[in-house]
């Protein structure tokens, strides 16, 4: 059985340009952007193909905040065990304790206070 292609070189490059332009993924009214689109409907394919697992092989690559991106996408639109839901808050919290990237901290511990109760 062939599998679907999923454009995953896409996936990384847009995280990329989001770094670069300073596009983050708990940023207001970040869902009208057209980037997170992209990485939106990129995620949702893995997601409903049932490729969870490989999606989630993202969280390994911190440069670009890539793994930033995919736990955000996990947690809002995957179905995560309990071990993937923990490894993709623990990005999140520790991108919220980061003194090298203090706006990424403010959002993200933003973030962990509206929506950590959705998870646990």
């Amino acid at each position: 059985m062939k599998k679907e292609a999923i454009n995953s070189d896409l996936y990384l490059i847009t995280c990329k340009e989001n770094y670069f332009n300073k596009i983050w993924p708990s940023a207001p009214s970040i869902k009208n952007n057209p980037s997170y689109k992209t990485l939106l409907d990129i995620a949702r394919q893995y997601i409903e193909l049932g490729r969870l697992s490989e999606i989630a092989g993202f969280l390994m690559e911190s440069q670009y905040c890539i793994n930033l991106w995919t736990a955000h996408f996990i947690l809002e639109y995957g179905k995560p065990d309990e071990i993937l839901k923990v490894e993709c808050l623990n990005i999140i919290q520790d991108y919220s304790v980061s003194e090298l990237q203090p706006t990424i901290a403010d959002l993200e511990s933003k973030w962990l206070a509206e929506n950590v109760g959705k998870y646990f």
